[in-house]
C-alpha cells in the first residue's frame, strides 16, 4: 500500500507483475438501499441532474470497504506461486447511488478501470497520453488526468464475477467513445489498484503500450465532438520531461493522476527522471 503525504485520499496498491494475478471481483445481491435512504437518493439526484443535464442514471458495479474486507488480505495472496487470489467482491447498482453516496452516509467505491497509454515517437522517445476533463464531468472537471479511462458496466445477469478481461473490454471501448482511439492492438498489462476515497472509485490501472509511432505535436484525439464531451483537450507528453510537468502543473492535474504518475516514475514503469 503506497500513499503519498500531499494526496491523502489516494492509496495505490501495486500489483505484483511477476505472480501473473489479476484482481477478480465476485458479485453478490443487488445493492438495496433501505426506503428512507432510497428517497434521499432519489430526491439528491434529481437536483444534481437539474444542475447538470449530461449525468445519467446507468448500471454501475459498487463495492466497499466492508465488502472487501481488507484490500491487504487479498494484495498478499497475489504472490508467485499462487495464481488464485482471494477475491473481492462487488454488488450490480446504479449510478445516482454513487453520485449520492456522500451526502446519504453510504461509503462505496465505484469499480473502474485507468489507463497508463505510452506510445513512442519515430525517434523512439517515449510519451504518455493525457486528458483534460470537460467542464460536465462528476468530479475533478478541467483537471489532467491519464487517459482513457470509464466505470464499469455491470456484466449480463447470468456471469457471476469481473475478471481482467472486463477491465480490459471496458477500457478498450472508453477509447473508441471518448478519444475516437483503437486500441485493440496494444500490449496491456495491470499494474495496480487505485482507492480514490474523494472521488469514491476503485481503479484497476491498466498500462497500454501503443504499437505504432505517433506524432507528438499532432493533438491526438478529437474534442470538438458533441458525443464525446468528457475531454476538453488532449496530449502526448513526453516520459523523460514528465517529472518537471507534473511538478509545474500540480495544481491542474487531478489528484489520481498525480499520484499514479508519481508513483511510475518512482518504481521506473515509465521513464526515470529526477523527482
Amino acid at each position: 500500500m503506497i500513499s503519498h503525504p500531499d494526496i491523502p485520499t489516494i492509496t495505490i496498491h501495486p500489483l505484483a507483475p511477476e505472480s501473473g494475478a489479476s484482481p477478480r471481483f465476485d458479485l453478490l445481491p443487488a445493492l438495496n438501499p433501505p426506503p428512507p435512504i432510497a428517497t434521499a437518493i432519489d430526491q439528491l439526484w434529481a437536483e444534481l441532474r437539474s444542475t447538470n443535464p449530461r449525468l445519467h442514471d446507468g448500471p454501475i458495479l459498487l463495492t466497499s470497504p466492508e465488502d472487501c474486507a481488507t484490500t491487504v488480505r487479498f494484495l498478499r495472496t497475489i504472490v508467485p506461486g499462487n495464481p488464485t487470489p482471494t477475491p473481492f467482491v462487488a454488488r450490480r447498482a446504479s449510478y445516482k447511488t454513487l453520485a449520492t453516496a456522500a451526502d446519504v452516509g453510504l461509503d462505496v467505491r465505484a469499480l473502474g478501470v485507468q489507463a497508463l497509454l505510452t506510445a513512442r515517437d519515430k525517434s523512439g522517445a517515449e510519451h504518455l497520453l493525457l486528458g483534460r476533463r470537460g467542464s460536465e464531468t462528476r468530479i475533478y472537471q478541467g483537471l489532467w488526468e491519464n487517459a482513457p479511462s470509464g466505470t464499469l458496466t455491470p456484466p449480463p445477469p447470468n456471469e457471476s464475477s469481473i475478471t481482467l478481461s472486463h477491465f480490459t473490454q471496458t477500457l478498450l471501448n472508453e477509447g473508441l467513445e471518448e478519444l475516437g482511439l483503437n486500441l485493440a492492438a496494444a500490449n496491456i498489462s495491470p499494474i495496480a489498484l487505485l482507492d480514490d476515497a474523494e472521488a469514491r472509485s476503485l481503479d484497476l490501472v491498466l498500462k497500454l503500450t501503443f504499437p505504432d509511432p505517433i506524432n507528438p505535436l499532432a493533438t491526438p484525439c478529437p474534442t470538438n465532438d458533441a458525443h464525446r464531451w468528457e475531454y476538453a483537450g488532449t496530449c502526448w507528453a513526453p516520459t523523460a520531461q514528465l517529472a518537471e510537468w507534473v511538478e509545474r502543473n500540480a495544481r491542474a492535474i487531478s489528484p489520481p493522476t498525480r499520484a499514479i504518475l508519481l508513483w511510475t516514475m518512482q518504481r521506473g514503469v515509465l521513464t526515470r527522471t529526477a523527482l
